[in-house]
């Protein structure tokens, strides 16, 4: 943590919707800046919804469910982690730790990886290895560091401590 000797080193948080954190909560992590959720998108049979916070497309999503349709999720684009890293860096963000959805999953962590070897600060991508609020408590924790003064590593080790203290069954 910064012990106030030496500057305060700002580093946002990156998250995806596997996440399992409700979008009024992320949606005032944002507002209070240093926060970003980026969806997964949603595949309903061969139709493909990337705002998956739409309250048409949970309609569909209930509707799909009911009716037994094929839905399944995709890896966000490196182009989305991108245009996210880009938007922190912009706003003053000097480091940015992008935790995901375990990679054994999902292809998410490693398309955030891809484009993390591009962005304008350091991007530390961590592999979550877990789900839903598995994930969510890593996120939590990481933004709780990264707000309370944290650097890089600290942000990360909270992040990894966070999600190691779940247990998905």
């Amino acid at each position: 943590m910064n012990t106030g000797m030496e500057p305060r080193c700002r580093v946002a948080v990156v998250t995806d919707s596997a996440a399992g954190l409700d979008p009024s909560v992320t949606e005032r992590w944002a507002e209070d800046g240093g926060f970003a959720r980026i969806s997964l998108p949603l595949m309903i049979d061969s139709q493909i919804y990337t705002n998956n916070d739409d309250p048409g497309v949970q309609e569909r999503l209930v509707v799909a469910t009911a009716e037994g349709r094929r839905m399944t999720t995709s890896r966000p684009s490196p182009g989305a982690f991108a245009s996210v890293y880009e938007a922190l860096a912009a706003d003053g963000y000097e480091h940015i730790v992008s935790i995901h959805l375990c990679g054994e999953l999902s292809g998410t962590v490693a398309s955030a990886r891809g484009s993390a070897r591009q962005a304008p600060v350091p991007v530390r991508v961590v592999d979550s290895r877990s789900a839903a609020m598995g994930q969510g408590f890593a996120v939590a924790a990481a933004l709780d560091a990264a707000r309370a003064g944290g650097g890089p590593d600290e942000v990360e080790r909270a992040a990894i401590e966070g999600a190691q203290s779940a247990r998905l069954i």
